[in-house]
């Protein structure tokens, strides 16, 4: 049998925060979860279909309009 991961958690090493991902059924839209360091959630936004990767970078980004 085929074991398929539909979360994934990253930890950012600089800020201690955790990002959980929720691919939910791989047909819909999934999550991307922020939490702090001890484990309060910060934030949520939908993603696009089974959000597998996160990318990190020290600059300062814009805001999407």
């Amino acid at each position: 049998a085929i074991r398929r991961q539909r979360q994934m958690c990253i930890r950012d090493r600089e800020t201690g925060e955790f990002f959980v991902t929720d691919a939910k059924d791989y047909v819909t839209p999934g999550t991307l979860y922020c939490f702090s360091r001890d484990g309060k959630k910060k934030w949520s936004v939908i993603t696009g279909d089974i959000p597998a990767h996160i990318a990190f970078t020290d600059k300062k980004l814009k805001e999407i309009q």
